[in-house]
């Protein structure tokens, strides 16, 4: 009788202890399952529960009646049947679940670290280009935080990683992506169509015959040569201070469309913004209007001109500054006046640099991106410079950064260029005043790369060295005292100075004590130097690289 109590006895104090948690362990678990159905109890804690992210806890672990345990959720392998393990830095929550087994059964407990402050998971998903034309792959590039797997369906399908990049082949329809990731708190989805046009028709063939190609054909690589043109000094010296239209500028853009070279400036003073054009099939200037209905204000050329090669559009961006708006205007090909464009936010410069991306960039489309680099909202730290893209077939800025020139610099921050290589895919700009020998490298994919500093003795931006992509390489030129550089942007970047035959004349001037312009031909595969001392003294240099 009395050994029948105290067995009684044992068990009632055991299966209080087990309901009171175990010595007042708040994150122990019972044993899974009705008492009766197992023998082995399994106890696991940890010690804290809860902590800063990064932190870590320790797991301490016991069992009766086991001879193997197993880790599973947070954690996984075999443990022994009691120990202690840190969990190692969390930056997620983790449930530490353990499973042990004995002659007598199982059983199960599991303990949960919870991270403070930890945050929901989130999916992003891109496509560059999100509108191709039909035929054309684009890529699909996908990130997220707080996951552990991610699962693709609709245009796509199975297991994805939780960051990556993906074709997807070649398109002839409008396709949506879909992408679902899941982590310990939850699961986040992002989709995207990737849009498909037709090919847009392409910009007519070289013109045969003309002055220009004539010449530009019997030139050797690493040649200059002087093309005479009868009435530049007419259209281009117009001006009552400094003596003609382009000064203050740096490129004018080749239309592939027109075959010309659209002009678009003023002299200080003069009252109205000009347009003229370079016409290739009669080797002759054209003034297309004396007045663009911009304003009075001086307005130069500086580097806001650009085109769009797929249908011959002309975009200026407008003269302003510190009005917190960038505003644009597109003259549409064959149109007789310019339209505006949607503004984009931005803490601006009066002069700052314009491009048209042509190839595939991040979220742009098939057609291209209007770019804009401005330098205006530079204080000298790491959020100096700031990247904008548009795009014409939705009519949408669609492209807004920050931080692309970092350490910029502050003060007059202005007369800053950019220019885009159709060969490489990438764009290289910066110079001005307050960073005349610096450049970087914008990527596809958004990243940038400063490049190495301009050589010593040479400057970028407008009123000191021009900056020009050169057709046929894909690298890019810069004219500047007297010299001509070439920069590679690939890599890390390299500066190669043109010497002997590649020596500029002293005719086409140095930018500052002259005004030159400078334009990227490819149909010939040149580059036009137009340089307007004044009203008089007009000459045009083709230069052939390669």
């Amino acid at each position: 009788m009395l050994r029948t109590k105290t067995l009684l006895l044992v068990l009632v104090l055991t299966l209080t202890f087990s309901a009171c948690g175990g010595a007042g362990e708040s994150n122990v678990a019972s044993p899974a399952g009705p008492a009766a159905a197992s023998n082995v109890v399994v106890s696991i804690a940890a010690n804290p529960t809860s902590v800063a992210s990064g932190g870590s806890s320790m797991l301490t672990w016991s069992s009766t009646n086991a001879t193997a345990c197993s880790a599973s959720g947070a954690w996984s392998g075999a443990k022994a049947t009691s120990g202690t393990q840190s969990t190692g830095a969390r930056t997620t929550s983790g449930n530490y679940s353990l499973t042990c087994t004995g002659s007598e059964g199982s059983g199960s407990a599991s303990a949960t670290v919870t991270v403070q402050g930890s945050s929901a998971p989130t999916v992003s998903l891109r496509a560059i280009p999100s509108d191709v034309t039909s035929g054309d792959p684009s890529i699909l590039t996908w990130s997220s935080t707080n996951t552990t797997s991610c699962t693709a369906s609709s245009g796509w399908s199975g297991a994805k990683a939780t960051s990556g990049n993906q074709s997807t082949g070649a398109l002839t329809s409008n396709i949506t992506y879909s992408l679902s990731c899941t982590g310990s708190n939850g699961t986040a989805s992002a989709s995207l169509t990737v849009t498909v046009s037709p090919p847009p028709p392409p910009p007519p063939a070289p013109l045969a015959g003309t002055a220009l190609g004539t010449l530009a054909a019997s030139m050797a690589p690493g040649t200059w040569a002087q093309l005479n043109v009868s009435n530049q000094n007419a259209i281009l010296g117009v001006g009552n201070v400094g003596g003609c239209m382009i000064g203050y500028s740096n490129s004018m853009p080749w239309n592939p469309f027109s075959k010309v070279i659209e002009i678009v400036g003023m002299d200080h003073n003069w009252g109205s913004v000009r347009h003229a054009r370079y016409d290739v099939a009669t080797n002759q200037f054209i003034l297309v209007t004396a007045d663009t209905g911009f304003g009075s204000d001086t307005q130069h050329g500086y580097d806001h001109n650009t085109v769009n090669p797929y249908t011959g559009d002309l975009y200026h961006r407008r003269f302003g500054g510190f009005t917190g708006t960038i505003r644009s205007k597109k003259k549409a090909l064959g149109a007789s006046s310019f339209v505006d464009i949607p503004n984009v936010a931005g803490l601006e410069q009066v002069a700052i640099g314009t491009t048209w991306w042509s190839g595939p960039f991040v979220g742009g489309g098939s057609r291209g991106s209007f770019m804009i680099f401005n330098s205006g909202n530079s204080l000298g730290n790491t959020n100096d410079g700031q990247i904008v893209a548009y795009n014409p077939q939705t009519n949408t800025w669609f492209y807004n950064e920050e931080g692309k020139a970092p350490n910029y610099g502050s003060g007059a921050t202005y007369h800053s260029v950019i220019e885009y290589s159709r060969i490489k895919n990438v764009a290289v700009y910066g110079g001005g005043n307050v960073a005349p020998n610096r450049l970087w490298r914008l990527s596809s994919d958004g990243s940038v790369l400063a490049m190495p500093n301009v050589p010593s003795g040479i400057t970028v931006g407008i009123q000191q060295g021009l900056l020009v992509d050169e057709p046929v390489t894909g690298n890019f030129l810069v004219l500047s005292d007297g010299e001509l550089w070439e920069l590679n942007p690939s890599g890390s970047g390299t500066w190669t100075q043109q010497t002997g035959t590649r020596t500029p004349p002293s005719g086409v001037g140095i930018p500052g004590s002259r005004f030159i312009i400078t334009a990227s031909i490819p149909d010939h595969g040149v580059v036009a130097f137009i340089t307007q001392p004044s009203q008089t003294g007009a000459t045009f240099y083709l230069y052939k690289h390669q």
